[in-house]
Parts: C-alpha cells; structure tokens; sequence
C-alpha cells in the first residue's frame, strides 16, 4: 500500500467517530458488497450509526454504491483502500470481526467456502473443517471436482474426530471416483482402514467396502467388486442404511449385467427402484430405470429399453445429475444402435459427449467417441472408427479400465476384419479375448470369437476357423444373445460346406432350417441371400431378398449391405449417409497403435493377474 494512501485512510478514520471506525473495519473485513443490515451485524453498531458511517465514507469517496451488486450494497472505492483498513485493525479485532462475518453470512445465502474463508480468518479450527466440508459438498454437487477435492482436503487437516474423517475420506474417494482416478481411490482407502476402523461403525465400514467395490467395478475386476459390495450390503442390513442398501443393489446388478447375467441384474436393478420411490429420491430412482433399460437393451426389448431409459433422463434432468443424464443418452445411443438405427445412435453418442466434456470425465468421453466409431464402422468410415477406438483404447490404458480395454481392441479388430485385413485384425482380437475371460464377460466373448473364426477363414485356416465359429455359437447360445447365435449358426453352415463337411444339399436343407427358426425380416433376407448363391437358378430366394435389401439400404446404407445388394444387382452399389463430425479435439495428444499395443502388451500380464490393480 502506498504510504501517502495509508496516511489518507488514517486520516479519515480518525476523522470519523469510533462507531464508525467500527462500520469501515466491518465492510472492509468482508471483503465484499454489503448492504446495511450485513455491515449492521459484523459491525455491531446502529443502524443510524451505519447510516452515517456510511454517507460520510460515501462524501469523502472513500465508499461507493457497487455497481454489480443489487442496489442499496456498499463497498471500498479501491481494493487499495479496504487493504489499508484492514492494515490498521488489530490481530485480535480482526478474528473478532471475521467471526461475526462467518455467522452473519451462514444465515444468508452465501458460498460455502465464503463461510470457511472467514472461519479461517478467525482461528476457529473446528468451525473452519465443518464449512470446508460444506464447501466441498457444495462444488462436487456441480461437478467442480478439483475445488471440491481442495476443500475436503483442508476439512481432513482440521478434524479430529473418526466418523468426521471417515466421511471426508471417502467424500474424496468419490471424487477420484467421478474423475475416473481409480487408482488414487484405491490408494486412498487402503490407506484409511485404520482410520475406517476407529470410527467403529457398521456404516461407515460398509461404505468403506462399498467405495472399494465401485472402483473395483470401474476397472473391471468383477469378482473383487463383488466381494466387495456383499460385504458392504452385510454392514448396510445391519446398520439400517436404506440409501446404501439401493446404491449397492444397483452396482452389483450392473456386475451381472456385464456377466451376462440379466435376471439377477434385473432383480437387483428393481430392488434399487423400489428403494428410491420409498426414499421419494429422484437421482436413485434415475439410476435405477436406466439400469433397468440397459439390461433390457441386452435383451433386445427395445421399446421397453428406450420407453425405461427416456423415463430416466427425465428424472436425471429432474434432480439436475449432469454425470446420469450423459450416462443416459449414451446407453440410448447404444439400445439405437443395436436396432441399427445409427443415425439415431450417432446423435446421442455426441450428446453424451458433449456433456461428458463439461464434466471432465475422461472415460464418459472416451467411452461416446469409441461408440460413435461403431456408428462409423457401420457406414464403411474406417478410419474414424479406428481414430475413434484409438482414442478410447488410449483412455482405458490411462485408467487402466479393463472393460473398455476389451472393448477398445475389439472394437479396432472388427474394423479391420470388415476393412478384409484379417492379419492385422487377429492381434487386437486376440488381446480383447484374454481381457474379456478374465473378466467374464460372456456378451463380449461370443462376439470377439465371432471375429476371430472369420479372420481365420479368410486366411483359409479352415479348421480354425470352424472351433472359433462353435465357441461363439456355444457362447452366444448360453446368454440367448439372438444377435451372435443367427450369424454363428449362419456362418457354421457355411463353413462346413466351404470345408467339405457337408455337401450343397445339406446346406440348403440347413439354411431352410433356420429361416424357418427365423422371425426377423434381415434376418430372413440373409437367408435367401444365401440360399440364392447356392443355386442361382432359385431366384425366388432372390426376388424375396432384393427388396428387404434395398429397403435396409435406403434408410441406412450400411457398409455389410453392399456386396449383396451388388452381387444381387449385378452392379456396383455406393451409399451415401450424412453422420456427425468428431469434436476437434477428440484428437489432441493422441499416440500411434503400434505404441499403444505394445503398452497393452506391458501392461496384460499385471493388469490380469494382479489382484491390487
């Protein structure tokens, strides 16, 4: 502060009365706009004593009327001129006043972190550590992660007592846990057992446990993430928790629903619904009917999917859960894309993104860019839908996310099987393969071994091919995943005929087989395709497929319908499909596959087989 400004507020102050001495220490300890009732209460002084105070700071331009702030609210001229205010209030007045300001302020609406600011200032440790909690609530409800993580920090230096730092503890772990820091969290709970312990409380031992289990599940260690959350469900039951008794029901349905096993999810994901209409909790109940239609998605029940997911995202909206409402459009993204409506699936894709984006939550956005890259396989765009998948396989290495690991190589293997360059396909394949056992996802396994047997047969490693085709036909058929177990089964025929097991007649006989089986139009036509190539004489089997074609085509001309509508033509077939475009930083930073595969290579053996990844 320059000296001669000093000399001027001296001058002034001793100019005024005590009374308002006291009036310009009051607002200058603030450090804010204040109208007069607030100056009144840190002050202590009158109201005509304020008044006065006040019009005199005004008259020698001391004081103005602020500008930005709703009339009838005062503050300093200058910053310089409240920092020389401050500079002549002794230490002692000083913790006086900002202790009146803390509790002035905590009867209006004000920031958390204004509160524990002057808590602070007025050495008031126990105070300071409950309004940084406060604080830290305040920022994760928004999702401003890093200011809620600051927060909780400094609650966790100030406090003493088990159960407070129990819960700080794990507020920080769901932090890491939002920004996909699942290491750190880990660390971070095995670090606080003892402290977990010395609460000595079923409950806070059970969210202990329940924390563990989310960050577990995040990586894909399913079966620890189970121990896991039974464990916390035995304290929960114990303890009464009716919240977390939901929470956990919902994370361990979502274990089985990765496991292929929908009617225990779906049973776990109505439990957690039926919790959260008696709690009358909107994100629980958010939470709950979006579980429910991603099983169903799995399911292939469409419109109740889509009828469970919408019902969701309007509850998610509702309770204002930016994180669930991305989650959301993705999982509808997903149930478009499996009736191959992609157009549909592309926009929601780019919505999740988009909100992920805002979120920082790196996995949220890789897991949308990967999925739109299955939307631009789709269409025959094969270098975004590996630059997709790139990017996704980048993220999950970072996270060490073992799902979207599994995912990411699937994903760049089928890319290029459909690109024919089944030698470069095999590694990623192979590599998903081991990821997906160890995970035991079954709805992965039958789709990759599905790959596998085709890159084998267009290398003409028949017998190879015809085992890898069975596995995924044995697969798919344990899980009743209609998808896999047609195209299995159509391919199997195929193949024996191609290998020399069966002859054209059986074939055929085959084929007719299974279209009677059949009740899905695509489907049927593939069928006939097939059963025209066999004898091109039939062109009934033709005339039947040729128009079911064409019409598929028109609304979404996919890459796979191609060769047959030109085959069936007897001419060239293009397509044309408007998608949207990649945000550009999508791309930002990104590394090579040949350097990402290695990485992959490094880190399986660990990653598989380590039971503290």
């Amino acid at each position: 502060i320059p000296p001669r400004l000093q000399e001027l507020v001296e001058r002034r102050l001793v100019q005024l009365a005590e009374s308002g001495r006291q009036v310009a220490e009051a607002l200058a300890v603030l450090e804010q706009p204040a109208d007069l009732g607030l100056i009144q209460q840190v002050s202590g002084r009158s109201e005509d004593e304020v008044a006065a105070a006040l019009d005199a700071g005004l008259r020698w331009r001391l004081l103005r009327g602020a500008a930005e702030a709703p009339a009838g609210r005062y503050d300093f001229a200058h910053d310089l001129l409240r920092a020389a205010v401050i500079d002549q209030i002794s230490g002692i007045r000083r913790q006086l006043l900002h202790r009146r300001a803390a509790r002035s302020l905590s009867q209006r609406v004000t920031a958390a972190a204004k509160i524990a600011y002057h808590w602070q200032l007025a050495a008031d440790q126990e105070q300071e550590a409950i309004w940084w909690q406060k604080a830290g609530d305040e920022a994760a409800r928004i999702y401003a992660n890093n200011d809620a993580e600051r927060y909780y920090e400094r609650a966790l230096t100030l406090s003493h007592e088990p159960a407070a730092r129990a819960r700080l503890i794990l507020s920080l772990v769901d932090i890491y846990l939002i920004a996909s820091r699942w290491n750190e969290g880990l660390a971070r709970l095995e670090a606080s057992k003892d402290e977990m312990e010395r609460a000595d409380s079923d409950y806070w031992r059970g969210r202990w446990q329940q924390r563990r289990g989310n960050l577990l599940y995040q990586q894909g260690d399913y079966e620890a993430a189970l121990v896991c959350l039974t464990q916390a469900q035995g304290y929960f039951d114990a303890s009464g928790a009716l919240l977390e008794q939901a929470q956990v029901a919902g994370a361990v349905g979502s274990i089985y629903w990765r496991r292929a096993q929908f009617d225990e999810a779906l049973a776990a994901m109505r439990q957690k619904q039926e919790i959260a209409e008696e709690l009358g909790d909107l994100r629980l109940e958010a939470e709950a009917l979006g579980g429910i239609g991603a099983v169903l998605t799995q399911q292939d029940e469409w419109a109740a999917s889509l009828e469970m997911q919408q019902l969701a995202l309007a509850r998610a909206r509702q309770s204002n859960d930016p994180l669930r409402v991305g989650k959301l459009q993705g999982n509808i993204g997903v149930t478009y894309a499996r009736q191959k409506k992609y157009q549909e699936a592309a926009e929601y894709f780019l919505q999740q993104y988009l909100s992920d984006s805002k979120l920082g939550d790196e996995a949220g956005m890789a897991n949308s860019i990967g999925n739109l890259g299955t939307v631009y396989r789709m269409f025959g765009q094969f270098g975004l839908a590996r630059a997709c998948a790139k990017v996704r396989l980048d993220v999950a290495l970072n996270l060490q996310d073992r799902r979207a690991l599994a995912i990411a190589l699937g994903d760049i293997g089928a890319t290029y099987l459909d690109e024919e360059q089944p030698e470069a396909a095999l590694p990623y394949l192979e590599r998903a393969i081991a990821v997906g056992e160890f995970l035991q996802a079954r709805f992965l396994l039958c789709s990759y071994h599905h790959f596998v047997a085709q890159c084998w047969w267009q290398q003409g490693e028949q017998a190879r091919a015809l085992a890898a085709m069975r596995e995924a036909l044995t697969g798919a058929a344990a899980i009743q995943r209609q998808d896999v177990l047609f195209q299995a089964k159509l391919h199997l025929i195929k193949y024996r005929l191609g290998t020399g097991e069966s002859s054209t007649g059986e074939a055929g006989k085959a084929l007719a087989e299974l279209l009677t089986e059949t009740t899905d139009e695509r489907s049927q036509a593939q069928i006939q395709y097939e059963l025209w190539l066999l004898d091109k004489t039939q062109n009934a089997y033709r005339e039947a497929a040729l128009p079911i074609y064409q019409a598929l085509f028109a609304t979404a001309p996919e890459h796979s319908l191609q060769a047959p509508l030109a085959e069936m033509l007897g001419q060239p077939i293009a397509g044309d499909v408007s998608l949207p475009g990649l945000p550009r930083q999508v791309f930002v930073g990104a590394r090579t596959l040949t350097a990402l595969l290695a990485e992959v290579d490094a880190l399986l053996p660990r990653l598989l087989h380590d039971p503290d990844q």
